[in-house]
């Protein structure tokens, strides 16, 4: 009777073993263990766990970025940084600055602050307040959020292509759209390229049954 509840643990952490390797594997950046999510694990999530408003804010994203043919790209970038408007806030993301990111693509208050105030004020008090108001709209005009995300994109196509990495620019754009200048170093950038890339291919199967009309 031992033997036999003994043989059942085994088999079940195996079979509980293959199935946490098809949602996830480990890749060597900077020398360090990085774990990155399957195309299964994302297909998943696609597959069950969607609300109506996420799938008609991943539609939003979809038509809107495909003038720009970004329209895969921002979709990824879209459900990487806040699963489709789930998670609209990330105070924790400031690196050091005063606020996080915020809005369906997680934009860095500081980066859209410093894009839109042309000429910014002296007092402390006034930046506070004007990057309090950027927060909040970011979250709620979510046609705010994808302008902002898709000026610093070009801002980091152009930036790698002025530096001759015309080549591979798309890669670049996106680890330097997550880590900045250095994003192409940066072992999380470089992880958050390779959930991207994953991301994309998870769309690529599950637009054909979920986003008729937008191809």
């Amino acid at each position: 009777m031992a033997g036999g509840i003994v043989k059942l643990l085994i088999i079940t952490m195996f079979f509980l073993g293959l199935q946490a390797n098809e949602m996830y594997s480990y890749a060597k950046i900077n020398g360090h263990k990085v774990k990155i999510h399957s195309v299964h694990y994302y297909l998943k999530q696609f597959n069950n766990y969607l609300s109506e408003k996420q799938i008609n804010i991943m539609n939003r994203v979809w038509n809107k970025a495909k003038p720009f043919d970004l329209q895969y790209t921002m979709t990824a970038i879209a459900f990487k940084e806040s699963a489709f408007g789930r998670a609209l806030s990330n105070d924790n993301d400031g690196r050091g600055t005063d606020l996080g990111s915020y809005g369906v693509f997680h934009n860095l208050v500081d980066s859209v602050y410093d894009r839109y105030m042309s000429i910014k004020p002296k007092s402390k008090i006034e930046q506070w307040e004007i990057k309090l108001y950027l927060a909040k709209r970011l979250r709620d005009d979510f046609d705010f959020s994808f302008s902002q995300a898709l000026a610093e994109l070009k801002y980091w196509e152009n930036y790698t292509i002025a530096r001759g990495q015309e080549w591979n620019k798309w890669k670049l754009m996106i680890m330097r759209y997550n880590g900045g200048t250095f994003g192409d170093k940066n072992t999380k950038s470089i992880q958050y390229y390779y959930e991207i890339v994953n991301i994309i291919k998870a769309l690529k199967l599950y637009r054909d049954k979920h986003m008729k009309g937008l191809k």
